[in-house]
Order: structure tokens, then C-alpha cells, then sequence
């Protein structure tokens, strides 16, 4: 969304909608962006394989079926 950094659209998502899943990703060094600020959300450090955006994306998604599931 412009004018927003890509963790304020995820926070604003989640605040309309809650169940959706989100992933963050980032090319920046891992120091800037390992913050509390992430709070719940995954995150996917750049560059990343395929393989490795598959597995995160089946967890994220798994996760959210089973606390919709349980929850």
C-alpha cells in the first residue's frame, strides 16, 4: 500500500482481517529486521529458495487452519 512500510499493511490486514495469513520478507540484514515489532508475524529472510517459501507458506497456512480448527 503506498505510503506504508510492509509491516503497517500486515498490522492493518490483521486488524480487518484476522484469520488471514501473512508471511514478511525482507532483504535488509537480519539485525534490522529481527525487532519485537514483527510481533506474530513469519518472516522470510532475502534471498530465499523455493523450497524454503513452500515449507514456510504450508506452516503458515497449517497454522491457521488448525487454530480456526481448535480455536
Amino acid at each position: 500500500m503506498p505510503g506504508l512500510s510492509g509491516l503497517e499493511t500486515a498490522r492493518r490486514l490483521r486488524e480487518i482481517r484476522a484469520d488471514l495469513p501473512v508471511i514478511l520478507s525482507s532483504g535488509y540484514s537480519v539485525d534490522l529486521v529481527q525487532d519485537s515489532d514483527l510481533g506474530s508475524f513469519p518472516f522470510l529472510q532475502k534471498p530465499y529458495d523455493l523450497a524454503r517459501l513452500v515449507r514456510l507458506a504450508a506452516e503458515v497456512v497449517g497454522g491457521e487452519r488448525r487454530r480456526l480448527v481448535t480455536g
